[in-house]
């Protein structure tokens, strides 16, 4: 909460604490532990860059949609798009030495909004800073909401009629009416290609038990073959005519 002078409070009593203190009262750590500080984690005494630090960490989350403790990149290689300061400011918000760290909010804000004399001069001006302030939270807010939201369902633009899941369990190929063959990534349901050589109504599917191949069945009457494009190289056909007979063979 901001009151009326203007300061920020920490409304978290359970954790919070007065800066000017000697540091926790107790050997006991307290926190998140993905967004403690080193320094924290390891039970020594904490203060603004501490704090700086975990707000590293939730920059990092925003600007790149990954978790850090999940995720060991640079934020310019989680997220290329990222600006350079952006990349900077993250970067130096995260140094494992406190005292490399900014050192004050203003000084967080002020690189973050790409102000050249953001290490060295003096501090923003209270209107300057609000408004920075509210930017980044409305930037917090909405990339909440669309964590939050569920993406919608995979789905054909008929009925579908069959479904099979690759070996690795990370792919997901479906059949429809619609006469396409489209090819899921299971964890995120996102549509990773759609297969669409076909005349008539795909009714049946199968994957090979490597996981490389991928046969379907179509009411045009017709069996094809669908390899993976990382399938090893095909051994001659000479001899084994048959097995492909009733189809034909693509890539996906």
């Amino acid at each position: 909460m901001i009151d009326r002078q203007g300061h920020i409070k920490v409304m978290d009593f359970g954790i919070a604490r007065s800066v000017e203190s000697d540091g926790l009262t107790s050997s006991t750590t307290i926190g998140t532990p993905e967004y403690m500080s080193p320094e924290q984690a390891q039970g020594r005494a904490v203060g603004r860059a501490s704090d700086i630090y975990s707000l590293g960490i939730v920059l990092y989350e925003l600007f790149t949609g990954r978790r850090r403790s999940q995720c060991n990149l640079l934020p310019s290689s989680a997220n290329p798009y990222l600006p350079r300061h952006i990349d900077r400011t993250i970067c130096r918000c995260l140094k494992e030495n406190p005292k490399e760290r900014f050192q004050s909010a203003e000084d967080v804000i002020a690189s973050l909004i790409g102000r050249q004399d953001a290490e060295d001069g003096p501090g923003m001006p209270p209107w300057a800073r609000i408004a920075a302030l509210v930017v980044l939270l409305a930037a917090v807010l909405v990339v909440g909401y669309l964590f939050t939201i569920r993406p919608p369902p995979p789905q054909h633009d008929g009925r579908v009629n069959a479904l099979a899941f690759g070996s690795d369990g990370r792919i997901l190929a479906s059949g429809s009416d619609d006469k396409t063959i489209r090819l899921w990534d299971v964890p995120s349901m996102r549509l990773l290609r759609t297969l669409a050589n076909n005349d008539r109504a795909i009714l049946a599917l199968a994957f090979s038990a490597d996981g490389l191949w991928l046969a379907s069945g179509s009411q045009d009457k017709t069996i094809k073959i669908l390899g993976s494009e990382h399938r090893p190289s095909r051994p001659d056909r000479q001899g084994q005519a048959g097995t492909f007979s009733c189809g034909t063979e693509s890539q996906w």
